[in-house]
């Protein structure tokens, strides 16, 4: 087992705490905090199938693990590499490559570089546009209905000389309606994706208008 308790996370979302693994510094632990456990702990069931649906955020970054595994986007360069589950103190993890540039540099998310670009001159605008455009319809081809489009989860990271995009959460997006019309039917889910991307790329746009 893990010991993550002694440590203090390097990073809090609204579900998870992220620790640098102790025996692998080029490595992340993500665990379950209060919210995530709760989350987990209640679940949902759907009405009309009254088939339990898994509420972890654990269960929801695996299941699109296993969707661009099978699309063979998994090994795309844009995530983190994913070493498997692990036991920790804290419960359940997941365990990830740490993001940081190859010159031991962080990672510089693109929210952050929305609302402060003068911050990071070292970050053209032109390199930004171009990888983040491209990263959407890499989404959009591999159906990706998760976390990884939005701004906060999408970062940057110096590599072989060049910033390269990197999405470090993938959560699947579970929809709350009665009928989820995403999972039954591809062609709203493929919209429903579109709309999402939208959401970032106008973001992009005002940035660059302004």
């Amino acid at each position: 087992m893990i010991v993550l308790s002694d440590t203090q996370p390097v990073s809090s979302g609204t579900f998870r705490d992220s620790y640098v693994h102790p025996q692998h510094s080029d490595r992340c632990i993500k665990v379950m905090h209060a919210k995530g456990l709760a989350l987990e702990r209640a679940g949902r069931k759907w009405w009309l199938t009254g088939r339990r649906i898994a509420a972890s955020p654990h269960d929801r970054e695996l299941k699109t693990l296993q969707q661009l595994k099978s699309s063979g986007g998994l090994n795309s360069g844009y995530f983190p590499k994913f070493y498997g589950e692990v036991k920790t103190d804290l419960g359940r993890g997941l365990c990830f490559e740490w993001v940081s540039g190859d010159d031991g540099s962080e990672f510089i998310r693109l929210r952050e570089w929305l609302a402060y670009p003068r911050r990071y001159p070292q970050l053209p605008t032109e390199v930004v546009e171009m990888q983040v455009r491209k990263f959407m319809e890499f989404c959009i081809e591999h159906d990706l209905l998760s976390t990884a489009t939005r701004t906060e989860n999408i970062g940057f990271v110096r590599r072989g000389g060049e910033y390269k995009l990197i999405s470090f959460d993938v959560k699947y997006k579970e929809e709350r309606s009665l009928i989820p019309r995403s999972r039954l039917f591809p062609a709203f889910r493929k919209q429903k994706i579109r709309r999402w991307v939208q959401k970032t790329l106008d973001l992009l746009d005002a940035r660059s208008g302004s």
